[in-house]
């Protein structure tokens, strides 16, 4: 996808827009895919085991620039504010902010830098973007949950893992769990209950999120780190009927 940074316009291959526009139409596609992950909330009402809008706000934000952060705070904002109160849910859209921000800067400083030790410093990129930035997300969530009274101290740990775990891996009927792998070969690496790497799915793309879905839970779908595209891999294991992770 074609794209050049302008001071108050984005061109996006031969169509080109107003910044304002840009965010807007960025914020929304942020509501709609944080509003698709709070469908899947279970024991809490604002934690999902699958949160396809963090994939979407570091690919947001490593595509078109650092500009894009308020698109990614005034949708996450909104979500969460039909399900929180504004105090809350401004504190959870500013984790979900710091999230996307943290993410798409470990992807660009590391991934782009070149060297012998490419691949090795492309993959410490993806471990700390998926692993380390969905931490703080993570942290604020649960810690203004807290506060507000919507979790306690003996549900926070189990929110936490919940809250984290919503981005970047999924987990199988038999226990196999699926968590992206990037540099020039991306792919789902897939482990075995017992921790053994049994093999890995290539993908065209880099991925930074997966989940199962469908009818029958036999399609496992991933969120492109580049151009905002979405796979679907048809797969002979099945998800979690109970959860869609």
């Amino acid at each position: 996808m074609a794209f050049l940074a302008l001071r108050d316009r984005l061109l996006i291959g031969r169509t080109s827009l107003p910044l304002w526009a840009a965010l807007s139409v960025a914020a929304l596609c942020y509501f709609l895919a944080a509003q698709a992950g709070l469908g899947f909330a279970s024991a809490f009402d604002a934690i999902s085991p699958i949160w396809p809008a963090s994939g979407l706000a570091v690919a947001l934000l490593l595509q078109f620039g650092l500009r894009m952060w308020p698109a990614v705070a005034v949708g996450a904002f909104a979500a969460n504010a039909l399900v929180l109160d504004p105090g809350t849910a401004l504190i959870v859209a500013g984790g979900n902010t710091l999230e996307a921000v943290a993410g798409a800067m470990i992807l660009r400083r590391l991934i782009e830098r070149p060297g012998e030790t490419l691949i090795l410093v492309r993959t410490v990129g993806y471990v700390l973007s998926a692993g380390f930035a969905t931490m703080i997300s993570a942290t604020m969530g649960v810690a203004a949950l807290y506060l507000a009274g919507e979790v306690t101290g003996e549900t926070a740990p189990m929110a936490w893992i919940t809250w984290w775990g919503g981005d970047g891996t999924a987990v199988d009927k038999d226990g196999r769990i699926y968590t992206t792998v990037g540099g020039q070969n991306p792919g789902v690496a897939v482990i075995s209950p017992k921790g053994d790497l049994l093999g890995t799915i290539p993908v065209p793309r880099n991925l930074i999120s997966v989940a199962f879905g469908g009818t029958d839970k036999k399609q496992l779908y991933g969120v492109a780190i580049r151009d905002v595209q979405i796979f679907s891999i048809p797969t002979i294991a099945q998800g979690l009927k109970g959860r869609p992770k």
